[in-house]
């Protein structure tokens, strides 16, 4: 049997403080924002997408960690560790009653925001929420917080201690995704070309991830909440983590429980979590300009924050500083995460296509908006570049050349003509079917050959 209601109805109060706090919060913020966005600003007719809803929703993902903290905090003491892991319910029939309490906590909180919300602007002149925005935006808070509340019960399960819980969980959250955004950065600089929310890279992206919900904030589009493949990722991601967290929980030996280090293992990886942000900027530093002082500094702060966490965790200096030797292996991780980013940089640089692999190109607006267009001036009036398909071999030679340039970290000079640069997106449509899409920097001549091709196909017309 892997649930008891007896203990889902003791998960529901054992929490309750925790989850009253959390539900006051994030209703109370939601009404005001919706109050001072909504009241008293009549609209003919105005549809309030998913991100205008409740945005503050967001922050039950924040709190779901406190609440699986509290549903588990009797791991940090070996009595009470002992208790629970004696009583006739096996293992994995407490794990999935505490769990399924603490999802009904979440989606309770996320449900009764929405629907105070909704009811609150339909009541403002002029503005209508649709019942489908609003299921959007209930699935949407709710799997984004169910992702936060399995990787904080993985974490929950590997520690022995609340420090240790915080540690983790801080670390496991934080810092792979600054680890994404250096990771960005430096493959940006290795290669100006790539578009980093395209197809395989957009992994790396704020916009297709746990924190969409964040970056939405009072968006005006459905957004990612309308991307079922997106919504469909981050369940599984948390089914995932919340089977490794019951796995973790049938296998955790009684004795861990007040124990700060744990496992040496589990130890050994969020050590080398925590630094490898600092080693990843500078083993870069080290590739690109080994003379530049901040290599040093990060260097030094990993040394600082390595030392740091070992004495927190171990709370002894000798073992601390004899674990220093262990300062070899993020070393390692980082050098290979340099040299996974130079490998992702050269194989854009290696798939951009060549003239003749190329049907036609396309040059689409990088801003999204017709204030950065590149604008001719032709029989009067003014003419875009964007959007013209460019078949002609002059055009096609011109683009991969600054294409190439571009892939190379070299940029053209700014266009006195542009704003706000001289860069664009390019499609370029293979003669196989595919299409490949980079960004690309023109210099001045390569921009004056491409309008004279707009002028040539609009003489045609």
């Amino acid at each position: 049997m892997f649930f008891s209601k007896d203990l889902y109805i003791q998960g529901l109060k054992k929490i309750r403080t925790v989850g009253i706090g959390s539900a006051a919060t994030v209703i109370l913020l939601n009404i005001f924002y919706a109050y001072t966005r909504y009241e008293g600003r009549s609209h003919y007719y105005y549809e309030v997408d998913c991100g205008r809803i409740a945005p503050f929703a967001f922050l039950t993902a924040l709190f779901s960690i406190g609440l699986v903290s509290s549903m588990f905090s009797f791991l940090n003491k070996r009595r009470d560790s002992d208790f629970y892991h004696s009583i006739p319910q096996k293992r994995l029939c407490v794990y999935f009653s505490f769990i399924v309490a603490v999802i009904t906590w979440i989606a309770g909180i996320n449900l009764l925001t929405i629907i105070i919300n909704s009811f609150f602007i339909e009541a403002c002149p002029g503005y209508h929420v649709p019942i489908l925005n609003s299921v959007l935006a209930f699935i949407g808070y709710t799997v984004s917080a169910l992702v936060a509340a399995s990787v904080a019960t993985v974490c929950r399960m590997l520690a022995g201690t609340g420090v240790a819980y915080f540690f983790y969980t801080a670390s496991f959250f934080i810092v792979p995704r600054i680890l994404i955004l250096i990771f960005n950065s430096v493959l940006n600089e290795f290669n100006h070309s790539i578009i980093l929310n395209d197809a395989s890279l957009g992994i790396f992206s704020n916009e297709y991830s746990l924190y969409f919900t964040f970056s939405e904030f009072g968006s005006g589009k459905p957004g990612n909440f309308a991307n079922p493949l997106l919504l469909f990722s981050l369940f599984l991601e948390s089914a995932i983590f919340f089977a490794i967290g019951a796995r973790l929980y049938q296998k955790r030996r009684s004795e861990l429980a007040g124990q700060s280090k744990g496992s040496k293992k589990v130890h050994a990886f969020f050590r080398t979590l925590v630094v490898l942000p600092m080693l990843y900027v500078a083993s870069v530093g080290i590739f690109i300009n080994p003379a530049e002082t901040y290599i040093w500094v990060m260097l030094g702060l990993s040394l600082l924050f390595h030392f740091l966490f070992e004495l927190i965790m171990s709370k002894n200096a000798k073992k601390a500083f004899t674990g220093m030797v262990t300062f070899i292996i993020p070393l390692i991780v980082s050098a290979g995460l340099v040299g996974y980013t130079l490998g992702v940089a050269e194989f854009f640089r290696e798939t951009n296509p060549e003239v003749d692999e190329i049907s036609y190109i396309t040059i689409e607006n990088r801003n999204g908006y017709h204030e950065g267009d590149i604008y001719i001036f032709m029989e009067k009036e003014y003419v875009t570049c964007f959007d013209f398909q460019f078949s002609s071999e002059t055009a096609k030679e011109t683009v991969t050349k600054a294409l190439e340039a571009t892939s190379k970290g070299t940029d053209g000079t700014a266009l006195s003509y542009s704003y706000p640069d001289n860069s664009a997106i390019v499609k370029f449509s293979l003669k196989d079917g595919k299409e490949i899409s980079r960004i690309v920097y023109f210099s001045n001549d390569e921009m004056e050959l491409i309008l004279r091709e707009v002028n040539n196909i609009l003489k045609e017309r």
